[in-house]
């Protein structure tokens, strides 16, 4: 049966009629029987014409009724709104609610104005405002059937039902049963009708044109209406339906019949009822051709195939020259025969052209026949690129053709060509979309916005992707597709509470996808035990292998979150054992073990991932893996993954991760390789800018770092990491002036980071700005007292050598000064004068704290009063004083070790005395004899392994050079010169007999040249010398370390003794000056060269690049 909200019914002819309608359904909706008309007709009712109360005792509300004359197609206007709602503001009591009721249509214009007042009246404290159509009042009546039969009575709704029915019992096909399917699923949003599209390409081929009696000229007025709006078109046949049957000719009544069929078939969401009209309209002309095809039609519409066949073929021998007619056999044949050629099916005298290719293109495509069904798309579309079902149809196939491709949907790699293609279909799909948004048949349409959100989500254009998913969500609130499609857009920018408000409007159990989506979406907020208390209760049927696979990751993450760890790790070794093909729930399971630090049963499930990538040739699963390991930082596992998934160098996350995977393995020479290998305009984008920057900067090629970086910042000038990098580049090359003016542009280093700030200090301090910068890393510390990183910069900021003296002493209490105070009883107090902070921590007070006022300007040992209460005074003496930023360093190394218990970075040393009265200096002579024992250790390791001596600085903590040096001077210590094997002595020999003359030296042989004086004659002996850039940098680190915190002296053992080396500033200056000699020779004598190395790489640099400075 036709459901009551199904019909488009006529409003009531008069407005008394509407008004008692609405007063009846208000009643109902506001659960108010008393609820009444405001006054008479010609009496003033400020705007209302209805008004009640909620659940008949609550707040006031009212309803303003609005019949219009849709016949003129006069619509609620913005003035004729605003004017209403003035009105309204008068009536007393006040409302809460105040509703329009109009028989217009849906106008989304006006709700959104609607929205807008609302918007401003609640600013005022005043109603809220509704706009109800009668498309809205229709849906409303539908739950009330006494209020129906009270104002419709058995009228028009049930005399067309009558007359419909009977016209059905008349035909056959009620007795067939159909023994398929439609067509598979498909990737891309599809229509809701498949059986729409394959039948009709245009719908002004199923219309009919008015007869020659009174009604006519309507009909043929209205079904002008069809295309754009077919709700209006509807409303008006079915109000000129009940005179044509009473007093119209049979052909009159075919034609209204006909065209409410060709309307609701324009909707497509009740085609079986579009079917029925069509069949009822066929009993007034049974003899059309046209009557005929939409028989036809009506039986593809209620999925009876064969007896569509059937009939189609006596259509096309009355008529063997209209394509309609081998359209519509098309279509039944694409159910009935799949392995059909569909093409083969049309006469040689019809084109394949229009709606022809487009059935074939159809049956193609629900065959899963790709190529096939783009060809014949692009055929229909071609002959007419104003048809939106041509054009809808062929933008789909465009996508279904490139995102069937695993490497351009998963890997996201795609050619010029393709990139082409994709943007041919989103101009069409925006095209259509546009034309559809706002009209009647836009829900029609959603597949094509759905669609042009994929592309916009595919290309990253989130800005466009969120604006038309809002317009989806609000033109269709309880659409699935959209909500979930909103969801996963929220889901992957991170914001889950919204991603789940979305989901939360699909109800449980229609799709265990979304149920499982729901879930992850709990996952995410924090919320595990709801997730896991849900997680069975998800019907999955158990072929669907990728949600069992993904509810089974989602409940290995909740043990790890919810269980204890051995019950967890249990659950993640069974699904290891049990499910060793099972990529996805793998893959989740490395990413949980390497969380957890579970490094035995994380090693073994790598060597089976690693296993598994050789053997699978799914591209989606080797890409799973690759992910995977990403993630978890594994980049060599994962670079070797990535390179056999690059199928094009064309930009695309797959070539970015790679390149990011070369980075930090650090191979150096395989990423220059991959670059060149680039377009040149790919090296214009940001990623790639920002690599290379990293790349040359890491490299030593400082030029081109700072080309890229300068690029960089003016694309995006706030990025911190770049701001800074563009420091270091230019502190490499000693360009202190425009460091300094850099340092000088506030806004250059406005709106950063804690990290990056306290970083920014050191460099202002560096460079002479100490008061500013010992300001800066003061506050970034109060604010952050349980950073480790940050204690650590402040203690080493204030220990720089030329720090403001002046600034940082304090005789007197003044501001920025921190004092103790004692009482007359021994009571011990600390105070900190803060001016700078509104937000006062302990121990602060500001400067109009009566303890300051009656302590200021005094210095220690004098005292001072203080009332504790009104009826108590104390005397206080001062005992120490000193500026805030020293104290604040004091206590951070005081609290350093409680704060921070595994660093062992920095130790505080408490020196107690012993019975006799001196100091036990114990403590610290034990760090003295395990820091010597570790000498030792290292210098057995030399001796009896063969360590590279950069190796050896760094286990024992110290520069390249400084180790050097300490071995040179130990009578007892000797140094390994390795002379290489014959086979890398003769490859030494003939690269120098191919290559000429020239060497690269390191920075230790620099060093030894220099002590020996033949600087200048090693150049002449052998030749052209070139040094890396990182080799560079190590004197100049050198010289930086000791002009921030020269160490006054050595304190260390010898044998069984302890000595104390004291140095004075005359060692410092000639240690800057031999450091700074070298690097000037260097820079004026030889050739500055990126450290890039050899392509290949051998696997011991894997361990030695961690283990010593990159310059050896």
């Amino acid at each position: 049966m036709i459901s009551f909200s199904d019909q488009q019914i006529s409003p009531p002819k008069d407005w008394q009629a509407f008004e008692r309608l609405c007063l009846d359904l208000w009643k109902e909706i506001w659960k108010d029987p008393n609820a009444q008309v405001n006054g008479r007709s010609g009496q003033q009712q400020d705007g209302v014409d209805i008004y009640g109360q909620i659940g008949g005792d609550g707040d006031y509300v009212g309803v303003q009724c609005k019949l219009k004359d849709l016949l003129a197609e006069k619509s609620l206007s913005e003035k004729e709104l605003r004017k209403e709602v003035n009105l309204a503001k008068n009536f007393h009591p006040k409302l809460s609610q105040f509703t329009i009721a109009t028989t217009c249509q849906n106008d989304a214009k006006i709700q959104k104005i609607a929205r807008i007042i609302t918007s401003e009246n609640k600013k005022e404290g005043l109603f809220s405002i509704y706009v109800w159509s009668w498309d809205e009042i229709q849906r409303e009546l539908a739950k009330h059937p006494n209020i129906q039969r009270t104002h419709f009575g058995n009228g028009e709704i049930f005399d067309l039902e009558r007359i419909v029915e009977r016209t059905l019992k008349k035909n056959i096909f009620n007795s067939f049963t159909l023994p398929f399917g439609k067509g598979g699923d498909i990737s891309i949003h599809d229509h809701e009708s498949r059986v729409q599209e394959a039948s009709h390409a245009d719908i002004r081929n199923a219309t009919e044109s008015g007869g020659e009696d009174a009604f006519g000229k309507q009909i043929n007025e209205y079904r002008g209406l069809i295309e754009d709006k077919p709700k209006t078109a509807i409303y008006l046949y079915k109000k000129l339906l009940p005179k044509c049957l009473k007093d119209g000719c049979d052909e009159s009544k075919f034609k209204i019949l006909n065209n409410i069929g060709a309307a609701y078939f324009r909707i497509g969401i009740n085609n079986k009822l579009a079917a029925k009209y069509f069949l009822a309209a066929k009993r007034f002309s049974p003899k059309a051709i046209k009557a005929k095809r939409n028989e036809v039609l009506s039986y593809l519409l209620l999925d009876n195939p064969g007896e569509a066949l059937r009939l189609v073929e006596k259509v096309i021998e009355l008529d063997p020259l209209n394509p309609d007619g081998y359209a519509l056999k098309i279509a039944a044949m694409s159910f009935l025969s799949p392995n059909t050629i569909f093409e083969e099916l049309v006469s040689d005298e019809v084109d394949i052209a229009g709606s022809v290719a487009y059935a074939i293109g159809n049956a193609y495509r629900r065959n899963k026949s790709s190529e096939q069904a783009l060809s014949f798309f692009k055929l229909a579309y071609e002959s007419d690129s104003e048809s939106d079902l041509f054009a809808m149809s062929y933008a789909e196939q465009i996508l279904e053709a490139l995102f069937g491709n695993q490497s351009i949907w998963v890997g996201n790699q795609i050619s010029n060509e393709d990139k082409n293609s994709l943007k041919n279909a989103k101009e069409i799909l925006k095209r259509v979309w546009g034309k559809a948004r706002g009209g009647e048949t836009q829900n029609s349409f959603l597949s094509c916005a759905l669609n042009l959100v994929t592309i916009y989500m595919y290309n990253r254009e989130t800005e466009q992707c969120k604006k038309l998913l809002d317009e989806l969500v609000y033109i269709a609130p309880s659409n699935i597709s959209v909500r979930k499609r909103a969801a996963l857009f929220e889901a992957s920018n991170g914001n889950h509470g919204l991603a789940l408000e979305h989901i939360s409007e699909i109800k449980k159990g229609i799709d265990p996808d979304i149920d499982l989506i729901r879930l992850e979406l709990l996952f995410e907020l924090g919320n595990y035990n709801d997730a896991l208390s849900q997680i069975d209760s998800i019907k999955i049927d158990p072929s669907e292998q990728r949600i069992v696979s993904a509810r089974r990751a989602l409940r290995e993450k909740l043990f790890h979150r919810i269980k204890d760890r051995q019950t967890a790790v249990a659950l993640s070794k069974r699904y290891i054992d049990e499910f060793k093909c099972d990529i996805y729930l793998l893959t989740s399971i490395l990413k949980t073990l390497h969380d957890i630090n579970e490094e035995n049963l994380l090693n073994d499930l790598k060597i089976l991932l690693i296993s598994r990538c050789e053997t699978t040739t799914k591209y989606s699963e080797k890409v799973l893996i690759a992910e995977a390991f990403f993630d978890i930082g594994m980049f060599i596992e994962a670079s070797k993954i990535y390179k056999t998934l690059v199928e094009e160098f064309s930009d695309s996350p797959i070539l970015r991760r790679l390149l990011i995977c070369l980075f930090n393995c650090d191979h150096r020479s395989e990423f220059r390789t991959l670059i060149e290998k680039l377009p040149i305009k790919f090296l214009e984008t940001e990623f790639y800018i920002k690599i290379l920057c990293a790349f040359y900067t890491r490299v030593g090629d400082l030029k081109k770092a700072e080309s890229f970086n300068r690029k960089y910042l003016e694309i995006n000038p706030n990025d911190i990491d770049l701001r800074f990098n563009l420091l270091r580049i230019l502190q490499r090359q000693n360009r202190s002036g425009e460091i300094m003016q850099l340092l000088g542009q506030e806004k250059f280093f406005s709106g950063i980071d804690p990290l990056s700030e306290i970083l920014y200090a050191g460099f202002l301090q560096h460079y002479g700005f100490d008061e500013k910068a010992i300001s800066i890393a003061y506050r970034v510390l109060r604010n952050n007292y349980r950073t480790h990183d940050i204690h650590s910069a402040y203690i080493h900021l204030i220990l720089s050598r030329n720090k403001a003296e002046d600034f940082l002493y304090k005789s007197t209490i003044s501001v920025d000064s921190a004092f103790e105070i004692i009482s007359s009883h021994g009571e011990k107090c600390i105070y900190i004068v803060e001016n700078n902070h509104s937000d006062k921590k302990d121990f602060e007070i500001g400067s109009d704290h009566p303890i300051y006022l009656a302590a200021q300007g005094k210095v220690v040992g004098d005292k001072f009063t203080i009332k504790r209460n009104p009826f108590q005074e104390e005397i206080w003496e001062i005992s120490s004083i000193k500026s805030k930023y020293i104290h604040m360093m004091h206590r951070s190394m005081k609290e350093y070790s409680t704060l921070f218990p595994d660093q062992n970075d920095l130790w505080a040393f408490k020196i107690a005395k012993k019975e006799d009265g001196e100091s036990d200096f114990s403590p610290i002579f034990s760090s003295i004899d395990e820091r010597a024992s570790h000498i030792m250790q290292v210098k057995d390791l030399y001796k009896t392994h063969s360590l590279p001596f950069g190796i050896v600085a760094n286990l024992l903590g110290i520069t390249p050079i400084d180790a050097w040096r300490g071995f040179l001077t130990d009578g007892t210590q000797s140094i390994k010169c390795c002379i290489g094997t014959q086979a890398e002595r003769d490859e030494c020999i003939s690269l120098m007999e191919q290559n000429g003359n020239g060497y690269v030296i390191e920075p230790l042989t620099l060093y030894n040249i220099y002590t020996l004086s033949l600087l200048d004659k090693i150049l002449q002996a052998i030749g052209p010398i070139a040094v890396t850039q990182s080799s560079l940098d190590l004197l100049l680190y050198h010289v930086e370390m000791i002009k921030e915190i020269p160490p006054s002296g050595f304190l260390g053992k010898s044998g069984k003794h302890y000595i104390l080396e004291k140095y004075d500033e005359q060692f410092f200056e000639k240690e800057i000056q031999m450091m700074e000699d070298i690097r000037n020779w260097v820079i004026h004598n030889c050739e500055i060269l990126p450290a890039i190395g050899r392509e290949t790489i051998p696997k011991s640099y894997e361990i030695f690049k961690e283990a010593m400075d990159e310059c050896l």
